[in-house]
């Protein structure tokens, strides 16, 4: 005879005035911080239309990273920055924001800001529905990025950093910041051998 398995239950957490009012703080601190996300993104697509980068002789995302390094934000959130702004000027303020935050940057990274390409990635991941709310698997799948590999990758980058850094967690987060940074301007290079081979 089988005895029924018994149900853990996580112990009901009960919170004093203050502690219920730092959790609401952080809760509405992120949503915030999540919004202004969007209007930088917002702000950077309106340069795009008004022709900001080409004044300088740049491409959108090149012009972007520089101002944003260049007003000391730092490199890994200037780029977050620079691609969502492009995902933006591509698609447009009312399409980009049906898009997950995450997934918009997966798909404008992997077109290498690539108008073209963002718009093709955009129209896999809402299903050809131009209105549609795409998922963020559903935005990884149309960059060519799975969500299992991309999942797996991220776990051994981690586990690196931390054997790396002696399991110490801030030394971890520098490491893997450098080599972001590191990546970023391998890229930049690349980028800029392809466009002198290209003259």
């Amino acid at each position: 005879m089988q005895t029924a398995k018994k149900t853990e239950t996580a112990p009901a957490v009960i919170l004093n005035d203050a502690q219920r009012a730092a959790e609401a703080a952080v809760v509405k601190t992120a949503k915030a911080a999540t919004k202004a996300v969007r209007t930088v993104a917002m702000a950077i697509g309106e340069a795009y239309r008004a022709g900001v980068h080409t004044a300088y002789g740049l491409s959108l995302p090149e012009w972007a990273a520089k101002t944003l390094i260049g007003a000391n934000i730092p490199k890994s959130t200037a780029y977050y920055l620079r691609d969502i702004g492009t995902g933006y000027a591509v698609l447009g303020k009312d399409r980009a924001d049906l898009f997950p935050m995450e997934g918009l940057r997966t798909i404008v990274a992997k077109a290498k800001g690539d108008e073209d390409a963002i718009e093709e990635a955009a129209d896999v991941a809402q299903g050809g529905d131009a209105k549609a709310a795409p998922s963020l698997k559903a935005c990884r799948g149309a960059s060519g990025k799975s969500e299992v590999s991309h999942g797996d990758a991220l776990n051994r980058i981690i586990r690196a950093a931390m054997n790396a850094a002696g399991n110490d967690y801030l030394v971890a987060i520098t490491l893997m910041e450098e080599a972001c940074d590191r990546l970023q301007a391998e890229h930049d290079r690349a980028e800029k051998e392809a466009a002198k081979s290209a003259k």
